[in-house]
């Protein structure tokens, strides 16, 4: 790179370097307000590196966001073009909350094993944003075979909640056969077609965590008319349900 020096500051223009394995393709370093008894950082970096690596990067001290999360970056495959922004006091006693972060990468070929009783999550490409307040991961995905819609959101502010999940897939019978599903009454001739599947899962301090379920049921045709219910096909329906679970107690 190319630095340039001034009486109250110093740059760095970044052509390319290493660091622990991400390798840097562009950005700056900007140190000002030399000149006066607090200094200051400004940093913008692009970069290129695996999934593993970009995660161990925000976890370097003081941010520590992937310890955090309870990740081991090791366990997810993939790689991951990022930028990433960092606005910070040059001291030796920086607190996290001191440090302004704003990382976002693209992230494509995602492997995730072992998320939901040794299934594995996959994605061609997900959109990862990290900031004080928290991480994003949004994309289209793959769960063992079954495409579904996922937004996950890790909260570092607030203390309302840990992690919230949202998926949306599409319940139909190959979904069942995937889960090992197999009840009479989700079956021909009860249910036929499909149902659109959206699930919130929220996780609280404590081992706690609340899974709330909305079907849209207007793609199902439900015949239960020895208990005095039917529902045609096309016909709008909805079901919802919330799950409340207490150390893996319902």
């Amino acid at each position: 790179g190319t630095v340039h020096f001034y009486p109250d500051r110093l740059q760095v223009d970044v052509d390319k370097g290493v660091s622990n394995g991400v390798i840097l393709t562009g950005g700056s370093v900007l140190l000002y307000d030399l000149d006066k008894d607090d200094n200051f950082a400004d940093i913008n970096l692009v970069a290129s590196s695996s999934i593993s690596d970009a995660l161990k990067l925000i976890d370097n001290p003081p941010l520590h966001y992937t310890s955090e999360m309870g990740i081991n970056p090791d366990d997810i495959r993939g790689d991951a073009e990022t930028t990433l922004g960092l606005k910070f006091e040059l001291k030796s006693d920086l607190k996290p909350e001191e440090l302004k972060v704003d990382v976002k990468s693209v992230l494509t070929n995602v492997v995730i094993p072992d998320v939901v009783k040794g299934k594995t999550v996959k994605a061609d490409t997900m959109n990862l944003v990290v900031d004080n307040n928290g991480m994003s991961v949004i994309g289209e995905a793959d769960l063992d075979g079954i495409p579904l819609r996922l937004v996950w959101d890790e909260n570092f502010a607030s203390k309302d909640y840990k992690s919230k999940y949202k998926i949306s897939f599409k319940f139909d019978d190959a979904v069942k056969k995937k889960l090992g599903i197999d009840i009479s009454v989700l079956n021909p001739p009860y249910i036929s077609g499909y149902a659109d599947v959206e699930a919130e899962i929220t996780s609280f301090s404590g081992d706690k965590m609340n899974i709330d379920l909305t079907a849209g049921l207007s793609n199902a045709k439900i015949d239960f008319s020895w208990l005095g219910f039917d529902k045609p096909l096309k016909q709008r329906g909805t079901v919802k349900a919330r799950l409340t679970f207490d150390k893996d107690k319902l």
